[in-house]
């Protein structure tokens, strides 16, 4: 039998999550049971982001019909009564720890929750997080962005229950649910850089409205148009980590 490979659940400060990981945590148990899920997503006319016409009018941002990025449902547990796990076994956790006298779980899901929860004040929102393990996960469904046994999101829901105590109250084991909604780097989204579709970006560190104009609409000319619809207060006012919607424009925008 080959060696037993744990899944590692890492939190990143970028959407691609090259950067060196925040934190991340080890399953004590592989998932039993991994979910993914694809839906349509409807075109929205009633977006609050808008377009500002020729005459200045606003009008609602066209967007074109298309398929979500997968989620992703992880189902585990966590144990610390000794019985799944010996006391001496290859498969303990570290983060199993007395508490009160006693085993118990709450250590690991403290860990867990500071790895998924996190709220990262240099990107001013939640880490993304990666999910490393087997053959099955994939990071994206563009084949030049994808990585097998790689999934890449951001945290949806985490769930956990409870159902086994100790004599003294101390939780001794715990099933969790993970759910993600998988993110793609914009840059390598199927539907490329077309000046016709919207647009999603994130600001990456030495970004400036100009530059992201040329490469979104093949011209540096609407940098103002852009600022005024992420009601940005300054062309300046980037920050690595902001989302910037790029939506159609056209020259009588300007």
């Amino acid at each position: 039998m080959g060696l037993v490979t744990k899944m590692i659940i890492s939190s990143h400060r970028t959407m691609d999550c090259s950067d060196a990981e925040v934190s991340s945590i080890t399953l004590q148990v592989n998932p039993e049971k991994i979910e993914f899920n694809w839906q349509l997503k409807e075109d929205d006319n009633s977006s609050s982001k808008e377009t500002l016409g020729a005459a200045g009018e606003s009008a609602p941002v066209p967007t074109a019909p298309s398929y979500q990025n997968a989620g992703l449902k992880i189902e585990s547990l966590i144990d610390a009564t000794g019985v799944l796990f010996p006391k001496n076994g290859e498969n303990k956790v570290s983060d199993i720890a007395l508490e009160d006298g006693g085993p118990s779980v709450a250590p690991y899901l403290k860990k867990l929750k500071q790895v998924c929860l996190n709220y990262d004040n240099e990107i001013h929102g939640p880490n993304y997080l990666k999910v490393v393990w087997g053959k099955v996960l994939l990071s994206s469904s563009n084949k030049e962005d994808s990585q097998e046994g790689v999934f890449k999101g951001t945290l949806k829901n985490l769930g956990v229950e409870f159902n086994l105590f100790s004599a003294s109250g101390n939780p001794v084991r715990a099933a969790f649910t993970i759910e993600l909604e998988g993110v793609i780097n914009p840059e390598t989204r199927d539907t490329g850089n077309s000046p016709d579709l919207s647009h999603v970006v994130e600001v990456k560190y030495g970004d400036n409205l100009p530059s992201l104009c040329k490469k979104i609409y093949g011209s540096t000319e609407f940098y103002m148009q852009v600022a005024r619809i992420n009601q940005l207060p300054s062309i300046y006012a980037l920050e690595p980590g902001m989302q910037l919607l790029f939506p159609p424009l056209d020259k009588n925008s300007r």
